[in-house]
């Protein structure tokens, strides 16, 4: 089954990855699949980059999260980032942070090297010990002069709202039972 999907910065693509380890990319106006992409692992997140429309990132269930080129369906990065699994993606507005939750309550960020254009582990934070992290989702700004959110679910029952400061989340206590 499809664990999850992301439109194109376009709107003309949908990128789908799922437990039979295939990446796949739909035509929206069509419904046609344009490429399937063989994994050697079960995938379960994927978003697409925020200003690259060619790259989206990929979680597996070993820990890797994976940037891809959508044109040549070739791996651009791999980074083995936890022990658990990549269960949610996402990224931030000008695309050089990256956020990436795991089945072991830990959000890693990863910000994207200017000179190689490749992303490295910056920082990681613990949100839960007892239960996987199952989304996350990156919000610019709530309100003028506002730092920018990234918004957590829990599944313990909570959705918590994160400060993000370059990529430093720090826990604004905004907790949503």
């Amino acid at each position: 089954p499809v664990t999850d999907f992301d439109w194109s910065l376009s709107g003309e693509d949908i990128v789908s990855v799922s437990l039979d380890k295939t990446m796949r990319v739909w035509r929206v106006v069509s419904g046609e699949c344009l490429r399937v992409i063989q994994d050697r692992v079960e995938l379960l997140a994927v978003t697409f980059h925020t200003v690259n429309n060619n790259v989206f990132v990929v979680g597996t269930v070993n820990g890797l999260l994976k940037f891809m080129n959508l044109s040549t369906g070739k791996e651009v990065q791999e980074i083995l980032i936890s022990d658990g699994d990549v269960r949610s993606v996402c990224v931030d507005k000008n695309g050089t942070h990256v956020f990436a939750a795991d089945g072991m309550g830990v959000i890693h960020s990863l910000t994207e090297d200017p000179s190689s254009g490749h992303y490295i582990v910056t920082s990681r934070i613990t949100i839960s010990s007892r239960a996987p992290i199952t989304c996350l989702a990156y919000c610019n700004r709530v309100s003028k002069g506002a730092a920018p959110l990234v918004l957590v679910n829990v599944a313990e029952d909570r959705l918590q709202l994160l400060k993000c400061v370059g990529t430093q989340l720090t826990d604004g206590s905004y907790r949503m039972a």
